[in-house]
This record gives structure tokens, C-alpha cells and sequence, in this order.
């Protein structure tokens, strides 16, 4: 199964500064693929994201937001770089 995201080339991305770690987003998300933690919700199964901005809706500081997938070239994958 190929993800909306990645179809759509975007992932939902977060502001650290302004995050509050209250969880809305991680108990919102329908596919779960957000996991809590002490800093903020991490997208730990990009896969199974929908992109359906659930969780930047919900997210009363509006620390999260839509990131763009860079296209990948061989300069990023011959020096590792993962961003």
C-alpha cells in the first residue's frame, strides 16, 4: 500500500518551539503512525500516514505543519545525509 503522503510528496512536520507535547495530534491521527514523546509527536510509520491534516488541525499551537519531500539525488544518498 503506497501512502497519500507520499503520493502528495508532503509530510506533516513539527515547530519544536512551539510544541506544548499535549498529544492531541499522536490521539487524533486515524493511523496512528504519530507516537508521543516527552518532546512532541515524533512520525514514526511515515507509511501509514493519510494526509489528512488531522493532526494539524487539532494542534492548538499550530506547531505542525506541512514539510515537502525533497527529491531524492545521488549527492544525498552518497553522503548519507537522511533529511
Amino acid at each position: 500500500m503506497i501512502s497519500l503522503a507520499a503520493v502528495v510528496q508532503q509530510w506533516p512536520a513539527l515547530d519544536s518551539r512551539r510544541c506544548t507535547a499535549c498529544g492531541l495530534c499522536v490521539t487524533i491521527c486515524p493511523t496512528r503512525c504519530l507516537s508521543a514523546t516527552p518532546w512532541g509527536p515524533w512520525l514514526a510509520r511515515p507509511l501509514d500516514c493519510l494526509a489528512c491534516a488531522a493532526c494539524i488541525s487539532i494542534c492548538p499551537q499550530q506547531a505542525l505543519y506541512w514539510r515537502s519531500i525533497p527529491p531524492e539525488s545521488p549527492e544525498d544518498e552518497s553522503s548519507g545525509r537522511t533529511e
